[in-house]
């Protein structure tokens, strides 16, 4: 027994804390560009100048790479940059004074909670009990449900990453298989139909909230949610999808599904946390979309709705 319990402690291998070098190049080469970089232009530059290019050029190389979290290299560049005194505290932090950082949290919150109350499972048995009267219904009904969710979750990947395997298992039930012309048309009709009209809402991806963060912090002249969506949307957003809705009819035609989904639903009322976290969206929603009247920047709106879901 004892050397039976010996050969297993010997032949268990030991973790090693150390990275191999195989999976380390990438670091060494990353650290050894960035001492180029910044020799290089520490010969035209002033030396605040290129330690700020090198500390750029790294933190962007590690968001390239992955090799790191991604909060890593940003908590990094703020601790650097304040330690070194590169700039003044108030210059560093100056996208924490901005509205947009506080609706891209606020967003952040709402689809915490959304998934918290269960409200997203209740939206998923909602869509699977209108789809399945025919082909053309079924991906008009994707794309209006994907553009939906661009009103309560920011983030597109996050998005994405919800409806595709949702919409995956629907195409099964359908009868597509994986060559199919209907799987195809219905998982683009998720992916194009939340992911191309929410450039027309501004809280809905990260490029609509740099645009706006950096118009606030360069010229003072912080975007409006409402004015935003009422310039855009008609034809930007709801046209867009009009648009893509028709393209992939035409270029991905199938036959109507072969059975229609029977949902096991329950027929239950919604919870009580539910009906809380629904006012309290629709009344933030109302103030958004009423912010040229009260004139209330969004993302103190958001800030507040967040705060009161927390």
């Amino acid at each position: 027994m004892n050397n039976k319990n010996n050969a297993n402690q010997t032949t268990t291998p030991t973790p090693s804390l150390t990275p191999s070098s195989k999976s380390s190049w990438p670091l060494y080469l990353i650290l050894a560009m960035t001492l180029a970089i910044g020799s290089v232009s520490y010969q035209f530059l002033t030396l605040p100048q290129s330690l700020t290019a090198g500390l750029l050029f790294i933190c962007i190389a590690f968001w390239a790479t992955t090799l790191v979290p991604a909060y890593w290299p940003a908590l990094g560049l703020f601790a650097f940059a304040t330690a070194t005194q590169l700039a003044p505290t108030q210059v560093i932090f100056a996208g924490f004074q901005s509205s947009t950082f506080w609706l891209l949290f606020s967003g952040m919150v709402f689809g915490a909670a959304i998934n918290h109350t269960g409200i997203n499972s209740r939206a998923t048995r909602l869509l699977m009990l209108i789809l399945g009267n025919s082909y053309r219904g079924t991906i008009v009904k994707i794309a209006l449900f994907a553009m939906a969710l661009a009103f309560l979750i920011p983030s597109g990947v996050s998005r994405i990453v919800l409806i595709i395997p949702i919409i995956a298992s629907f195409a099964d039930h359908f009868g597509y298989d994986q060559d199919s012309n209907g799987r195809k048309g219905m998982l683009l009709a998720a992916a194009f139909g939340t992911f191309l009209p929410a450039f027309s809402i501004l809280p809905a991806n990260a490029p609509n909230m740099l645009l706006s963060g950096m118009t606030e912090a360069l010229y003072n002249a912080p975007f409006s949610y409402g004015e935003y969506l009422l310039l855009h949307f008609p034809v930007l957003g709801f046209g867009k999808l009009i648009m893509t809705i028709g393209v992939i009819l035409w270029l991905f035609p199938d036959k109507a599904p072969n059975q229609a989904i029977q949902a096991t639903i329950e027929k239950s009322a919604m919870t009580k946390v539910e009906t809380r976290l629904l006012i309290v969206l629709c009344v933030c929603f109302a103030f958004w979309f009423t912010d040229s009247l009260h004139h209330i920047s969004a993302g103190w709106i958001g800030l507040i709705t967040a705060l009161v879901c927390l």
